[in-house]
């Protein structure tokens, strides 16, 4: 999700995108994406899916452990969506990253 931020905040930006949920913006233009939005779109779909993958798998892939490090280094075949330990994770750190045009991101999930 925050790799996808990281385009979907600057498409939104760019192109005056209302509501900003990827879902429902890209539900509501179904039948009339041009070639950005229905970049954006394949890149969402994969995005979904992925998050599906790892919530069906119950384990986050080993991409994701590597990228983003600790945070998700406590999830493993024992942990549920709902039964697990806090995560807290800054995945985009808008103050290090001047490229990034999206500002702080964290991820907390509590159990």
């Amino acid at each position: 999700a925050a790799e996808f931020a990281k385009i979907w905040v600057p498409y939104c930006k760019r192109f005056n995108v209302e509501p900003r949920s990827p879902a429902a913006y890209l539900s509501s233009t179904a039948t009339g994406l041009d070639s950005a939005a229905e970049e954006v779109a394949q890149l969402y779909r994969e995005m979904a899916e992925r998050i599906e993958t790892a919530a069906r798998l119950r384990r986050i892939p080993e991409e994701a452990r590597l990228k983003y490090g600790d945070g998700f280094s406590q999830w493993d075949s024992d942990a549920t969506r709902r039964n697990h330990g806090t995560i807290l994770q800054i995945l985009v750190d808008g103050r290090k990253e001047k490229t990034v045009t999206i500002p702080t991101l964290v991820y907390l999930s509590r159990e």
